[in-house]
Parts: structure tokens; C-alpha cells; sequence
């Protein structure tokens, strides 16, 4: 199984210079059993939804 995360900095991942800063799709991996695959493509200063007026 996979899970695919596409967000912004509540989910992105941050380098370990960053520590403690993390996303909660940084730390997603270390709580799925081993054979879910988790591809965290979250960024910080992105959006997911598009803005309506």
C-alpha cells in the first residue's frame, strides 16, 4: 500500500537542521506498519485548494 500526501508545512518534511520543525507527513512513516509505502510531496507555502472569491 501506498499513501501519497500532497499538502503545505503542517504536512511538508524539514531537513534535521530544522529540528524540532516537522510536518505530520514527516512523521507518518515512522507510525505505518512496514509494508506502506508513505510519499510525502507537501510543501511549505503551497496550497491543496484553490482559492474562491
Amino acid at each position: 500500500m501506498k499513501i501519497l500526501i500532497a499538502g503545505d508545512s503542517t504536512a511538508a518534511n524539514y531537513k534535521a537542521t530544522l529540528y524540532p520543525m516537522m510536518g505530520w507527513g514527516q512523521a507518518l512513516e515512522y507510525f505505518a506498519k512496514p509494508d506502506v509505502e508513505v510519499l510525502n510531496f507537501a510543501m511549505p507555502g503551497r496550497r491543496t485548494l484553490a482559492e474562491t472569491a
